[in-house]
């Protein structure tokens, strides 16, 4: 009995220490039912699918944990104990991304917005939405944030460079109306649309404008891609265009917080600094991103003259933006702003001067006496332009300086001034109402102002202490200037309906449309000119009769009476003419070298109307098709022209083209209706 009882007691003490050992066995697979899940997504706000999360513990060892994302970005770990972890996601053409995560009381979550690697991925704006342009026979070159890096591109220069078929005209204010693309040798001459529409469109966050101003976004820093998509731009989004389209597209903020800065010294003096900030804003689906740097530096056109030097760059630029990311909707505000002031670019001389010829125009007084209308203003220059004295100039069929030998500088006596800005909102909807289908928003304000003043003669001489309009040897010189002014006020706004079904068939349709301001304002200066820098008004009236014109009266009697096509006047008479504010009036009769003056002022508007269907025949086979329906209207608000006239005998006249006087009308206001 005693045996018995002792031996059953042992049994139970044997699976008492059976289940206790069973219990501490247990226990860690208790402590491992914990999970980490989260989503990951593309910096546009869409779910990536395919990408792979792997975990790593707090020393960075592999714990052999993974999962991959489904179609909605969706993944998740599970057997995870407590404690603190990095996550790894990473997928073929896109960066990697590292969070840490926190598993506590068995859950643990991260978010992820991967953007592109350098080369494997490039996401163009296409037919049919966004797609990847290596897998989509478009004339496209594209480049991503990694390659923007990689290749060290700062601006549009770059771009040109590196772009086929892309050339971007002078951006200097005295070479006249400069500021223009080209794609495949299709451009236009003006960056305004004073005459014909655009043909280069562009782009910066998906907010057309035909201001080349400011168009790379901070000098491309923190831009997350750029496409040029060469050949007609006909039924896509947007405006449409003859010869293609350009388009910038900035880092949006994510919820992963994250820092990027640039410096840069270069040979030239220059001195860059750029930083792009931001992350989420607590634990909400809010997240901002503030991108601001500046560029100053020496010039880089080297100004042996007093003027000081060109091509000097002094901007500074900011770009604060918010996003809302949520499950169906992606919502993105950004503000940008941009000044510049220092000295801008000049053209050189490729050619060298005739210093020989004492006149270049000969003509007669009033008393028919022999007089000289156009006077050699290089007549006694002790030099060549700078740019061309390394130049051998003596052969005579030697008309362009050869490159090697030709340097970018210059001899100026006027200072290159710059007084430019920007100011751009952008505002950016997604919804995903249903799976297969996005709906779009892009709404936009873009204001632009340029103001510079160049030194157009190319040389420094100035007028001798006995005549302000001799140089120091008794020779007449010229003594130039341009000072043009730019204003353009841009308003645009998109509606877009894309699939993107896991069929074959595809759609989009849309609607785009755009109105803006521009008024303009080209002022030339002569400084050694006398008719253009003294008091001529009595003598000029004095002489009217000579020409068989009236005295001014006003406006419409004597447009009608001169018959000249536009209003005869004195200098100084026109105290009340419509552009007296703009460009001031000389009641005394001295011009102060104020000989020539353009102005413009035109609005526009633009109504569009798109659709594209896709259909997959198989697997060789795409079968695509497109409509669109444009309506482009444009007003000229104001047109006109004023030009001084020397005859050479100290008396000037001004011809006016005023679009305030009857019959001197601007240009008529023009509409264009077509579909393609």
């Amino acid at each position: 009995m005693n045996r018995r009882h002792r031996n059953g007691r042992r049994t139970r003490k044997l699976i008492l220490m059976a289940f206790l050992a069973m219990a501490v066995l247990a226990l860690p697979a208790a402590a491992q039912d914990g999970s980490v899940s989260g989503t990951v997504y593309d910096r546009e706000g869409g779910a990536l699918p395919g990408v792979t999360v792997s975990l790593q513990d707090a020393d960075g060892e592999d714990t052999g944990k993974s999962a991959q994302t489904d179609a909605s970005g969706a993944f998740r770990i599970d057997g995870v104990a407590d404690g603190a972890y990095t996550a790894t996601a990473s997928l073929q053409g896109f960066r990697s991304l590292i969070a840490t995560v926190e598993v506590s009381g068995g859950t643990g979550s991260v978010e992820f917005a991967l953007g592109l690697s350098v080369v494997e991925q490039i996401v163009v704006q296409g037919e049919i939405g966004e797609e990847n342009v290596l897998r989509r026979p478009m004339t496209v070159t594209g480049f991503n944030e990694g390659m923007v890096v990689e290749l060290g591109m700062n601006n549009n220069n770059d771009l040109e460079a590196l772009t086929p078929g892309l050339q971007i005209g002078h951006q200097s204010p005295d070479s006249g109306h400069g500021n223009h693309l080209y794609l495949r040798g299709i451009g236009s001459q003006r960056n305004q649309e004073f005459f014909q529409a655009t043909a280069v469109a562009t782009y910066v966050d998906g907010i057309y404008t035909d201001e080349l101003y400011a168009l790379e976004p901070g000098n491309l820093f923190d831009v997350e891609s750029m496409n040029v998509a060469r050949g007609p731009q006909g039924t896509t989004g947007g405006r449409a265009a003859i010869a293609g389209a350009i388009s910038f597209n900035t880092i949006k903020p994510t919820a992963q917080f994250d820092v990027n800065a640039l410096a840069e010294y270069t040979d030239q003096a220059s001195q860059r600094g750029d930083l792009a900030i931001g992350g989420p804003i607590g634990d909400s689906r809010v997240s901002w991103r503030l991108t601001a740097g500046s560029w100053q530096g020496e010039g880089a056109q080297p100004n042996i003259g007093p003027g000081g030097d060109y091509d000097e760059p002094d901007n500074v630029h900011w770009a604060p933006q918010l996003r809302y990311l949520g499950e169906t909707v992606d919502f993105n505000v950004r503000y940008a702003g941009r000044e510049d002031s220092g000295a801008p670019r000049t053209s050189v001389e490729l050619t060298g001067r005739d210093v020989t010829t004492e006149c270049l125009l000969t003509g007669t007084d009033p008393e028919g006496n022999p007089t000289c209308l156009f006077p050699n203003p290089f007549l006694g220059a002790a030099n060549q332009a700078p740019s061309v004295r390394d130049c051998d100039l003596s052969d005579p069929n030697q008309l362009i300086c050869p490159g090697d030998d030709l340097r970018n500088v210059v001899d100026y006596n006027t200072p290159g001034n710059e007084d430019s800005e920007l100011q751009m909102a952008v505002a950016d909807l997604n919804i995903r109402p249903s799976r297969g289908l996005s709906l779009s928003y892009k709404g936009g304000y873009r204001e632009t102002t340029e103001n510079a003043q160049t030194d157009t003669d190319g040389t420094s001489r100035v007028g001798g202490p006995d005549n302000p309009f001799l140089d120091a040897n008794g020779y007449p010189f010229a003594d130039t200037m341009t000072n043009y002014f730019r204003y353009s006020e841009q308003t645009s706004h998109e509606l877009r309906l894309a699939s993107s079904f896991a069929g074959d068939f595809q759609f989009v349709l849309g609607a785009f449309q755009r109105d803006g301001d521009e008024p303009y304002d080209a002022r030339f200066f002569d400084f050694a000119n006398p008719a253009f820098n003294t008091n001529t008004l009595a003598t000029c009236q004095g002489l009217l009769p000579f020409f068989g014109l009236p005295l001014l009266s006003d406006f419409g009697t004597t447009s009608r009476q001169s018959g000249q096509g536009g209003v005869w006047s004195c200098p100084g008479e026109l105290l009340d003419w419509s552009n007296a504010g703009a460009i001031g009036a000389f009641s005394d009769g001295n011009m102060n070298g104020h000989w020539l003056d353009f102005y413009g002022h035109s609005r526009f508007e633009t109504l569009a109307y798109y659709g594209n269907l896709e259909y997959q025949v198989g697997d060789r086979w795409t079968l695509f098709g497109g409509i669109r329906h444009d309506q482009d209207i444009k007003t000229h608000v104001q047109n006109d022209v004023r030009i001084g006239i020397n005859f050479g005998f100290a008396v000037d006249l001004w011809i006016f083209r005023n679009a305030a006087v009857e019959g001197f009308e601007g240009k008529n206001d023009a509409e264009w209706n077509q579909t393609t």
